[in-house]
């Protein structure tokens, strides 16, 4: 090359004089290192700026916010891992984008490369490693399209592609779409092919057409509830599959034929009618409670099941997607459900509080914790919380006394099987326990609830074409669950007694159960914790007890009874008034005012006897015969020889005058009780009004203070040391709101 230029140098300087040539290549000479070294400023620029770039996003994966995210967020599955991809307010998004996340977070939603709008360019698709298997992140609708023919690795796709393809493309058009590729579709007769390669290329289209046919006709499966009340989908699904039907090609007419039976499939089979509630209100009778203890926990729990599966079995996808079960229109099934579980626990309760004696409640204590634990044996998780729910309620953990009275063997039952209706960690216990099932089972409907509301802050779409499939996989997999319980219902043979039991029983509301609870089991005026605590039920089961249930449920005393040893050694009137006097102190106004009128009504049929009496009395003095037997004295014989029965005796008119003292005297007290009674509400609900008024003055601060930190983490003013501490006194703040919660529950 030098020598080439030298002599093109030489040519192009030959005429000149000899006084220019030197000055002409030094200008050459020096023109070309100018350019050599501008070249080589240029690539160590853009050296640099490469180093920054990669810098800046390392720097970005392993923030403080990113790795407190992390470390809160426990997964759903064992497969949702949380690394990196949090949205910080470095990467171009504001607070109030990655509030949806820290809520995901603290739900326990996997929150693991969830992508938010960005207007950087996104690649058509793009996966990550999870476990071994690749996951689609997020993708273009054609690069979705052609995973769909293709045999992915990860077998959950196709289903919830069909789930939750409403958020992204309309269902018609994605029919309409999916034929047009892949049915209307020839394959490429291009002379360069060999014959092989023609064979091979006519096989793979005709599986490809088999694996869109086959996902059509799961799709029409799952989307049934949704074609079956839209008549306008129904006439372009019935065109477009008549169309390929009258198709030429073979392989497009039996596809056509088969999706029309598919379809005529879906609108003739109608599902089958719900049953519906009988709400009723009012305590549980003897019928019932003699009906409950009867039962075998085991049939019990079978009964459960089988009724709460008529309403489950209704459910379909479109009750969870877009939050329709926040309102009830859109979501009827899936709230009929509901209204099954809460009935599950306020029978519980209402049973529990109907009981008259401890000895009965301690019955219906156990047979419902053996109930609760053979539900769990047969995987009806929803029943079992549904129970230990009412079971954890303050109405039955306040009856201290009850639960001493428990066996051993049930305690253990009841802690073996408590820590399903924790919600910590967002309900890890049931999670891990869900995880490790398989079908038949019936699950909690109200994680699925609290999962999907987190997972629908996150976007549908990072721009105008690519999906965020990240979230349609954790809505699929959710909704994917519930549709895998329906498909194997469990099977047991229905009792009709304990089926109308479970749909007509009353139940009380929450006031009357909490009062009746109270009147059961009053609590002492020195007790200031009337619910009893995990701690000291497990205290319990440590203990050796002092009595057992039999068989038909009864309670074998082993012990002498503190109430029976007091109703031999006073009578019963006495007994009474002792017990008021000494839970006198917690007793409502109501309580007293009705003591008081009882009383009262007493004073006055005692004073109308005495009245008798006394009358009686002025009569037998002008009969002297009588006189004599009234003072029982020795009365002279008659002289027919007849004698008289003395219907009123002196000592009957002494107790009268007794009588009346005593229960004046016990009016008057009830009076004083009363008053003090009236002067101690009055007194608590001076307190209640001060601590409303401080509750509400926290709350308003509360909501300063986040108003506050949302404009500094807004204007980007907080670093990751001051992010921890103001994160520190807002979890500080909300505490306190707790603790002022629970004081005013306790004041009221």
């Amino acid at each position: 090359l030098r020598l080439s230029l030298n002599r093109s140098l030489v040519t192009w300087c030959a005429p000149l004089p000899p006084g220019h040539l030197a000055s002409h290549l030094f200008f050459v000479y020096s023109s070309l290192l100018i350019f050599f070294f501008s070249f080589l400023l240029f690539l160590g620029c853009v050296c640099v700026c490469v180093c920054i770039f990669v810098a800046k996003q390392h720097s970005m994966s392993e923030s403080p916010h990113s790795r407190r995210l992390s470390e809160r967020s426990p997964s759903l599955t064992d497969t949702d891992d949380l690394s990196s991809g949090t949205a910080t307010d470095e990467g171009g998004y504001s607070m109030e984008d990655s509030n949806p996340l820290a809520d995901m977070a603290l739900a326990g939603v996997p929150i693991t490369a969830v992508n938010l709008p960005s207007d950087e360019p996104l690649e058509d698709i793009k996966f990550e490693d999870r476990d071994g298997v690749p996951l689609i992140m997020h993708a273009s609708l054609d690069k979705l399209f052609e995973q769909l023919s293709q045999a992915v690795t990860n077998s959950q796709f196709g289903d919830v592609f069909t789930v939750v393809h409403g958020y992204f493309i309309e269902s018609a058009e994605l029919v309409r779409e999916l034929l047009r590729r892949f049915f209307y579709s020839s394959v490429s007769t291009d002379s360069k092919l060999s014959e092989a390669d023609l064979k091979r290329a006519q096989v793979q289209h005709k599986v490809m057409i088999v694996r869109i046919g086959n996902f059509l006709r799961k799709w029409i499966s799952y989307n049934a509830y949704r074609i079956r009340v839209d008549p306008t989908l129904i006439n372009s699904l019935r065109e477009q599959f008549s169309e390929l039907s009258n198709a030429t090609d073979s392989e497009q007419k039996k596809w056509g034929g088969i999706l029309l039976s598919q379809l005529g499939k879906c609108i003739t089979v109608e599902a089958g009618e719900m049953p519906k509630l009988i709400a009723s209100s009012g305590p549980a009778d003897s019928t019932h409670l003699a009906l409950l203890l009867d039962a075998e926990p085991r049939v019990l729990a079978e009964q459960m099941t089988m009724y709460e599966n008529n309403f489950f079995k209704h459910i379909t996808p479109g009750d969870f997607l877009h939050k329709a079960f926040e309102k009830s229109a859109k979501s009827p099934c899936l709230q009929e459900t509901i209204k099954v579980f809460n009935r599950f626990t306020n029978l519980v309760t209402t049973c529990m509080v109907c009981s008259d004696n401890i000895k009965q409640r301690t019955g219906v204590l156990t047979r419902f914790i053996e109930t609760a634990y053979e539900l769990n044996s047969m995987n009806n998780f929803s029943g079992t919380i549904a129970i230990l729910s009412a079971l954890e309620g303050t109405p039955i953990s306040r009856l201290k006394a009850t639960w001493r009275n428990l066996p051993k063997q049930t305690l253990s039952q009841y802690e073996e099987i408590s820590p399903l209706a924790n919600p910590e960690g967002n309900y890890a216990s049931y999670r891990k326990k869900v995880q490790s099932t398989s079908v038949p089972f019936l699950p909690y409907v109200g994680c699925y609830m609290k999962d999907l509301t987190m997972i629908e802050e996150i976007p549908n779409m990072l721009n105008d074409e690519i999906v965020n499939w990240n979230k349609m996989h954790l809505i699929g997999k959710a909704i994917l669950e519930v549709i895998e319980a329906q498909s194997v219902p469990h099977s047991f043979a229905l009792d009709p007694k304990i089926q109308e039991f479970l749909a007509s029983a009353p139940c009380l509301s929450e006031k009357e159960q909490y009062s009746m609870s109270k009147e059961r089991e009053p609590s002492s005026a020195s007790s200031s914790t009337p619910t009893m605590s995990k701690r000291e039920r497990k205290k319990l089961v440590a203990k050796p007890r002092s009595s057992a249930l039999s068989k038909e449920g009864t309670l074998k005393e082993k012990r002498t009874d503190p109430l029976k040893k007091d109703k031999k050694d006073k009578k019963e009137k006495k007994k009474r008034d002792s017990d008021l006097r000494e839970h006198s102190g917690p007793a409502t106004v109501k309580e007293l005012q009705v003591k008081l009128e009882l009383r009262q009504a007493a004073v006055k049929r005692l004073e109308a006897d005495l009245a008798a009496v006394q009358a009686r009395e002025l009569s037998l003095k002008h009969d002297p015969w009588l006189y004599y037997v009234y003072t029982d004295g020795n009365p002279p014989e008659p002289e027919d020889g007849s004698r008289e029965t003395v219907p009123v005796q002196k000592s009957q008119l002494i107790q009268h005058l007794k009588d009346v003292k005593e229960i004046r005297a016990k009016v008057a007290e009830s009076s004083s009780e009363l008053e003090l009674v009236e002067k101690r509400v009055s007194e608590a609900q001076t307190e209640l009004d001060t601590l409303l008024e401080l509750r509400a003055t926290l709350y308003r601060g509360f909501e300063m203070l986040e108003e506050h930190l949302k404009g500094l983490e807004t204007a980007n003013l907080l670093s990751g040391s001051s992010r921890q501490l103001v994160s520190y006194c807002v979890r500080n703040a909300k505490q306190t709101c707790e603790d002022m919660n629970q004081a005013v529950s306790k004041q009221s």
